[in-house]
């Protein structure tokens, strides 16, 4: 008995040629149009799951894709082939491109295609995820751009220069956008603009990854910066902290102007936060006088007796005891009293005349007010 090598015919793939003819050259065929195709020109009475293998079969030899609301679906087996669905066919890119966008995909976005192979059905699926991530970046990857040309003076950062953690952003973000807007219905121009990106060599393409990674975190952390508390009053800081004051800043300004995946800015910030904070603490306290010492009491003069009246006599002259002796003058003879002006005269010159005979050489003070009138 002899053995024969089993080789798959070109029957329906040359009959659905024939029908599709070039209606559908840039169209998508629906699934009941290829159903309806098997029967033409005499029914062949297939199975349902039968006539889904066909397609399937059909499909993959000739490298199409199925796709439902335009995007690529994975029919895994002829059950899962729906009449909702569709059958494009997908021109390949070459296989340099094919390459160089694999590879790229995996160090900026970390996405890998389902085989190497440039079949179809894998370029569609790996190019509408490749489009799907990218759409998820683009927003913060624009934002970040944003945030450092606003705080470049802040930062150091020089924003005509492509070089660095600005010019990595900028070209992180133009990838992403192109990317995320590419043709929906062409899984070969994701590839294509992938492969032909600016993204420089190797390790330029992983800047990139980490710059579209990290995006949000590098966001946060310069909203969360105290820019007009700290860092405007730092550059105003004098002599002797204005030197430590240059020596934190230049070291944030190489942070900033390296790449992420070199040093992280969100430490670099907090770390020279901490340490601006702490010198205008210091510069402040210096400029600050320190508070006045409590007085200390100065010797004034001695205090005052107690109010002394000079004794009147049986007539109510003043200066005279009983005996109608001089009353004795006390060493620091003080009086006080109120009466009206027509009594005062009389008896202040009493008590005057008195301290003038027993003490004539002694200082005295005098004063008198008007307290009311009549």
């Amino acid at each position: 008995m002899f053995e024969a090598r089993f080789q798959l015919g070109r029957h329906w793939e040359e009959h659905f040629g024939q029908k599709a003819g070039t209606a559908y050259d840039d169209q998508d065929i629906p699934v009941p149009t290829l159903l309806d195709w098997i029967d033409k020109p005499l029914p062949y009475g297939l199975e349902p799951t039968l006539a889904n293998l066909v397609l399937c079969a059909y499909a993959e030899r000739t490298d199409r894709v199925w796709t439902y609301h335009d995007r690529p679906v994975e029919v895994a087996d002829p059950t899962a082939l729906k009449t909702v669905y569709r059958l494009r066919a997908q021109e390949r890119p070459t296989e340099e491109a094919w390459n160089e966008a694999v590879e790229r995909a995996a160090l900026v976005f970390g996405e890998a295609p389902l085989s190497p192979m440039r079949r179809a059905r894998i370029i569609a699926e790996f190019s509408d995820r490749v489009r799907a991530r990218a759409a998820q970046l683009r927003t913060a990857a624009r934002k970040l751009v944003d945030e450092l040309e606003t705080h470049a003076g802040y930062l150091g950062l020089d924003t005509d220069d492509d070089e660095g953690r600005l010019g990595t952003a900028r070209r992180a973000a133009v990838l992403v956008d192109d990317l995320a807007e590419a043709d929906r219905h062409d899984p070969l121009s994701v590839v294509t603009l992938l492969a032909g990106a600016d993204t420089g060599d190797r390790a330029g393409q992983e800047r990139i990854g980490t710059s579209l990674s990290s995006a949000p975190a590098v966001i946060s952390a310069l909203a969360g910066v105290p820019w007009s508390s700290v860092y405007d009053m730092a550059r105003d800081v004098r002599e002797p902290y204005a030197t430590e004051t240059r020596a934190v800043l230049d070291s944030l300004h190489g942070t900033a102007r390296a790449d992420e995946n070199t040093a992280v800015l969100g430490t670099a910030l907090e770390k020279a936060t901490r340490e601006l904070t702490a010198i205008l603490r210091r510069a402040n306290a210096a400029q600050t006088p320190p508070p006045a010492p409590p007085a200390t009491p100065q010797p004034g003069p001695a205090p005052v007796p107690a109010p002394k009246r000079f004794p009147l006599d049986d007539h109510g002259t003043p200066g005279r005891n009983g005996n109608g002796a001089s009353a004795t003058v006390p060493e620091q003879p003080y009086g006080q009293y109120e009466a009206e002006a027509v009594d005062a005269v009389d008896r202040l010159q009493a008590e005057l005349a008195d301290v003038a005979e027993t003490h004539p050489h002694v200082r005295i003070q005098v004063t008198w007010q008007v307290i009311d009138q009549p």
